[in-house]
């Protein structure tokens, strides 16, 4: 199991998205992998009480297949996306593209195994 320990090159939560009316954080994110699959759970506030709005927290969760090559890491969501990543001792680091499944910008993310 791997925990999200920095996005953007911030801890969580981080601002990953920002509009006239309302904004977006990643609050944090739980990874399994497992055989070639894994599963990524993010958690996201969005708040848009500045605009008179509400302010809510999604759960979003991606489940695809990974694959390994050497340092290099490749998620796959089948169908939608995929991004590279890099393995380093127990940490991944990686930027995921911009989407509609995703986010509305690259965000890159480091989650690092738990102990």
């Amino acid at each position: 199991m791997y925990d999200l320990t920095s996005v953007n090159q911030a801890p969580p939560p981080a601002l990953v998205q920002a509009t006239v009316n309302c904004d977006v954080y990643l609050d944090g994110a739980t990874a399994e992998l497992q055989a070639g699959t894994f599963s990524l759970d993010f958690q996201q506030t969005t708040d848009c009480t500045r605009a008179g709005g509400t302010q809510t927290v999604d759960n979003i969760t991606f489940n695809g297949s990974y694959s390994v090559v050497g340092n290099q890491i490749t998620f796959t969501i089948t169908g939608l996306t995929s991004w590279t990543g890099a393995v380093s001792g127990d940490q991944i680091s990686a930027t995921i593209p911009a989407s509609p499944w995703t986010f509305p910008n690259p965000v890159a993310v480091v989650i690092t195994r738990r102990p």
